[in-house]
């Protein structure tokens, strides 16, 4: 189960997950991540329950993620309810030089 996503910056989000799932009756061997519906990340580790995602990010844009856990044969469990995170904004350079005036 996802327990945060959270914008760190206009290029970054990072999520955090619980691991409470089993598959097909075996221990959690790694997960896989899933972005707006497709796979970003194979982790292959029961330890990690974080992931920075920094590729292919726009800046204030809504993102989904999912994660499914995988066991030592590969079976992998249904993805766990989505969370969800906004970039951040980037501000213009007109915004950036009126806020250091």
């Amino acid at each position: 189960t996802i327990s945060s996503a959270t914008a760190n910056t206009s290029s970054q989000i990072t999520i955090v997950w619980v691991n409470t799932n089993t598959t097909a009756g075996t221990g959690v061997a790694g997960y896989k991540i899933y972005r707006n519906g497709s796979l970003v990340q194979t982790i292959l580790s029961a330890a990690t329950v974080t992931y920075a995602d920094s590729t292919g990010l726009a800046a204030s844009t809504q993102y989904c993620y999912r994660v499914s856990a995988l066991d030592a044969a590969g079976n992998e469990s249904c993805q766990h309810h989505p969370a969800a995170a906004q970039s951040t904004h980037v501000p213009s350079q007109e915004q950036t030089q009126r806020n250091s005036r």
